[in-house]
């Protein structure tokens, strides 16, 4: 499975956006693949460095163009949105006005104090495999330019196995500082700002209980970023700064302009929308229940559950896989396995006997 990286600039991590969790995914998923899809705009410069005539031009291009377009396929769509009913057109383009009636306001860190107001993301148009997405140039010139506002890399499959909206709020925050700093301090209204609560969880205690332990205890269980202390700091009797002491535990990647990928995604979909790593796993898992009759309805239900257990009981992983070091292949066999012997089965129902006997699957 190919690693996806997102260099997010900081002025767009620090804006303030009032999605939930899973909209979110969807706006990192746009988000990536706009930079990815727009790479001859990447300009390499740092800061204090003086533009060539090259990435002048390319930046006064992104001035006058005004949209930004990219492609979000279906499969990225049903791997940020799990539940079947809702990877239906009508419920996928719900998500989408979500994203279009947000307003985000953002620092443009070009000069001091000024903040822009923007629509998130522009039209989007569906096609029969894929959402077509545009986005302001205003806003998104950031993704190929960042300097003077810097850049945060996201491991977006990081991101979409945290399930609370705090924990990616927190993940992507601390991941801003942590590749200059191990201890990371906070007021207690800056991460209530972060956090997007407003008037909720006013008292420090429920606080604290609603939002920072659940997002450290989610990150904690990644394999990407360990939070390793936590310390309070008191003005009088009651917390006013928290300390987040971090172990990032994943490099900070910088998207090429045109790297060879030479980890492509060959992941295949087999039944309907269970999604498997390649094509090899697929052959394995049609061995394994090569008596199974994958034309019913009812074996198909079946195997469908399973999948959607599998990734729930373990949110690591976005399809089924069977490599060194990421497995979660045996977990589903056994949760088939569980099913089968949940809904008492007969031999007859379960296997096809032969060609000539109707089989009831």
């Amino acid at each position: 499975m190919k690693k996806e990286v997102l260099n997010t600039p900081n002025n767009i991590i620090k804006g303030k956006i009032e999605i939930d969790s899973q909209i979110n995914k969807l706006y990192y998923r746009i988000l990536y693949n706009i930079q990815k899809e727009n790479r001859q705009y990447i300009i390499k410069a740092k800061k204090g460095e003086e533009l060539t005539e090259d990435q002048a031009n390319i930046l006064e291009e992104l001035d006058r163009i005004g949209y930004l377009k990219c492609t979000v396929s279906y499969d990225e769509i049903q791997s940020i949105i799990r539940r079947r009913n809702d990877q239906v057109k009508e419920e996928v383009l719900k998500r989408f006005i979500a994203l279009q009636t947000a307003i985000f306001r953002f620092s443009t860190g070009e000069t001091t104090n000024e903040e822009t107001q923007t629509q998130l993301i522009g039209q989007v148009s569906v096609s029969d495999n894929s959402y077509t997405v545009s986005l302001s140039a205003k806003l998104y010139r950031y993704l190929f330019y960042s300097v003077g506002v810097g850049f945060t890399p996201v491991n977006l499959a990081v991101l979409f196995n945290l399930k609370s909206q705090y924990s990616q709020a927190l993940y992507v925050t601390l991941r801003s500082w942590s590749g200059v700093k191990r201890e990371i301090e906070y007021t207690v209204e800056e991460l209530r700002e972060i956090f997007n609560v407003g008037s909720k969880y006013k008292a420090y205690k429920n606080f604290k209980q609603k939002t920072i332990n659940v997002a450290m205890d989610e990150i904690n269980n990644t394999s990407a970023m360990k939070i390793v202390e936590f310390k309070e700091i008191k003005k009088g009797r009651s917390v006013d700064k928290v300390v987040f002491v971090v172990e990032d535990l994943e490099p900070r990647f910088v998207l090429e302009e045109n790297k060879d990928d030479s980890t492509e995604d060959k992941s295949v979909i087999w039944l309907d929308y269970i999604k498997v790593e390649n094509e090899a796993l697929k052959e394995r898992l049609e061995l394994k229940y090569n008596d199974m009759n994958f034309e019913s309805p009812i074996v198909k239900a079946l195997f469908h559950k399973s999948y959607d257990k599998t990734l729930n009981k373990d949110n690591r992983f976005t399809m089924i896989q069977d490599k060194k070091g990421k497995s979660n292949f045996a977990l589903f066999n056994f949760i088939v396995n569980g099913e089968i012997f949940t809904h008492e089965l007969s031999v007859e129902s379960q296997f096809k006997i032969n060609s000539t006997t109707q089989t009831l699957f």
